[in-house]
């Protein structure tokens, strides 16, 4: 059984194209099916993996899904909304594609001369202006009762959203009839609330070159921990992110000794990854964002407490030896939470008395 609907595709790409700036191509690729991965032997990004329209109609009336983007040289802008409470932000005149769990939104516009063409990724959602994609109306991917249960909107919501015969599709939203085409974006300041929000926080973040911390000399053995050490998968392969939803999408890979969360476009070390795991940090601000992502720096830069639950997690994973020494900052983190210390201390290691609280105050507690 199809469980694709090219009908929707149809409807889709013909109001796309309503009023395209000339010359632009839509940039279609396969995506692997009933999920939202690339099915490709190449980078999707590689010409031998754009798709005709033609060639991408074929595909969905096989029951196999496909994928548009937003090229770094083409006027598409995609505004991708996963949080329900933002809905009503996204800007007026777009192409709007519900999403397969009937509560997220895709918004398709084009760049105005002033507007600048950027990745914004959040947890609420991503701008995806720049060599970033999203999975074309008409595609079909598997969602059950449960994953709308997990979502956070109103349980009434969730009901009308359970009898939804396009459950598990991306359709086109309605359109009254004098709608004339996508929006064009002429200002950031149209965008929705929390993604200028993000930016903002961005051109406030101290800008820190390396997420690196391995201190020198005898040391805990989180230190030595690279990726590797913690997760096994081919290089390059990409599979459900292990650390937050991914029920369909394969958007976690690794290469380089670093993983790459490819929703929140970022990269974690060992280090990185155990923080996120602990749950001290989200995937988004413990990573470090890939270029051009405007992901930002990664905030376990001076964060002791990062240090702390990374080991603790380390611990806890049997990753490290039962007796490894817990890190000086993370005995500082601990000092300071728990108000044997100042915040102001500036001393390299705590004073005895301090240092044996400590330890049995972690033994005890954690």
């Amino acid at each position: 059984m199809i469980k694709t609907k090219p009908n929707e595709f149809i409807l889709f790409h013909k109001l796309l194209m309503k009023n395209a700036p000339d010359g632009y191509v839509p940039w279609y690729f396969p995506i692997i099916k009933y999920n939202k991965a690339p099915d490709v032997k190449c980078s999707w990004k590689d010409e031998k993996a754009r798709l005709s329209y033609e060639q991408a109609l074929k595909r969905l009336e096989e029951g196999l899904n496909v994928g548009i983007a937003a090229r770094k040289e083409d006027p598409l802008i995609i505004i991708d909304i996963d949080d329900y409470s933002f809905r009503l932000e996204m800007p007026n005149g777009g192409l709007i594609i519900k999403s397969r769990k009937r509560c997220g939104f895709h918004g398709f516009y084009w760049k105005g001369e002033t507007f600048d063409k950027i990745n914004i990724p959040t947890d609420s959602g991503e701008i995806r202006a720049v060599d970033q994609y999203v999975v074309v109306a008409g595609s079909y991917c598997e969602t059950s009762h449960a994953d709308i249960e997990n979502q956070n909107i109103p349980n009434s919501l969730k009901e009308e959203i359970k009898r939804d015969d396009m459950l598990g599709v991306y359709t086109v939203d309605s359109y009254g009839i004098n709608w004339n085409g996508c929006a064009t974006l002429n200002s950031l300041d149209v965008l929705p609330s929390f993604f200028l929000k993000k930016l903002k926080e961005e051109k406030e973040r101290p800008q820190i070159k390396s997420t690196s911390i391995k201190p020198k000399g005898k040391h805990s053995a989180l230190f030595d921990l690279t990726i590797r050490d913690i997760i096994s998968i081919a290089p390059t392969k990409r599979e459900p992110h292990p650390l937050h939803e991914s029920d369909t999408g394969m958007n976690f890979s690794v290469s380089d000794n670093v993983a790459h969360c490819w929703r929140h476009n970022v990269s974690l070390n060992a280090l990185q990854f155990l923080v996120v795991k602990s749950g001290y940090m989200s995937c988004l601000d413990a990573g470090t964002g890939h270029k051009g992502s405007n992901a930002g720096t990664s905030k376990i830069i001076n964060d002791n407490g990062a240090i702390f639950y990374a080991w603790l997690e380390a611990k806890k994973c049997n990753l490290i030896p039962k007796n490894d020494p817990i890190p000086v900052k993370a005995m500082k983190y601990i000092a300071i939470k728990h108000n044997l210390i100042k915040k102001e201390y500036k001393g390299e290691i705590l004073p005895n008395k301090i240092y044996n609280i400590v330890l049995k105050l972690v033994e005890e507690r954690y």
